[in-house]
């Protein structure tokens, strides 16, 4: 490629912007530039890669001197040619809108990171919300002590949303048949956290454990007592 690699690291070093000027871009040649802009405390040069595609300009930052030498950006802006030779055949994606994709599903994921909550901490969520409308105080006692013994030695720590229909079906297996009644009333306590959790849109999808996908694999459950 004619007219690349037109700087040389002492040029690279010592530039910066014309006298009276706040900004300036040097060229490199083949799509890079360094960009020197006037600070407090002196210079700020940032490697700049810039080309057109479909008619649109694009100017990709791709890092800083201090972060990235003269020989290095050289090789990330050879990268990028090829890139875009590929996106104008439409084999690669454009390069600035690859960055704003990475940019959503990074953002998205720490949306996701942010608000995930564990079963437990849904269950205890849930409690509080509703027990004060529960009129019985051994129904306050029953709900809970169910939680602590049968749910969540098993699924308290999962991620709500990692929870699927294999885990809820490892919780009531042992209880199903020895005690149908427990069994069914823990089955009926774990649906309406996830009715919960749901709603606040910590989860989507199927509700795992409600009774029709319960039953499904697990069969009906006898008449019996216990709690």
């Amino acid at each position: 490629m004619r007219n690349i690699n037109l700087l040389t690291e002492k040029e690279v070093k010592n530039a910066k912007p014309d006298e009276g000027k706040f900004v300036t871009r040097i060229p490199d040649g083949g799509n890079l530039y360094l960009q020197v802009t006037q600070s407090v405390k002196g210079y700020n040069k940032n490697w700049i890669f810039r080309y057109e595609l479909h008619g649109v300009r694009h100017d990709l930052g791709i890092g800083p001197l201090s972060a990235m030498t003269l020989a290095q950006a050289r090789r990330r802006a050879a990268d990028l040619r090829l890139q875009i030779v590929d996106a104008k055949l439409g084999k690669a994606i454009d390069p600035a809108q690859e960055r704003v994709e990475a940019r959503k599903a990074l953002l998205a994921e720490r949306a996701k990171e942010a608000k995930a909550m564990t079963f437990e901490e849904c269950a205890q969520a849930f409690y509080e919300k509703h027990q004060k409308g529960w009129k019985n105080d051994v129904y306050r006692r029953q709900w809970m002590s169910n939680m602590e013994r049968l749910v969540y030695p098993t699924i308290s720590k999962l991620n709500i949303a990692d929870i699927d229909h294999a885990h809820i079906e490892k919780v009531l297996t042992p209880i199903w048949e020895k005690i149908p009644a427990t069994a069914s009333r823990v089955q009926g306590q774990i649906a309406r956290v996830f009715d919960w959790a749901v709603a606040g849109k910590l989860c989507s999808g199927d509700n795992p454990a409600d009774r029709k996908f319960v039953t499904a694999r697990l069969g009906k459950p006898n008449n019996g007592n216990g709690f």
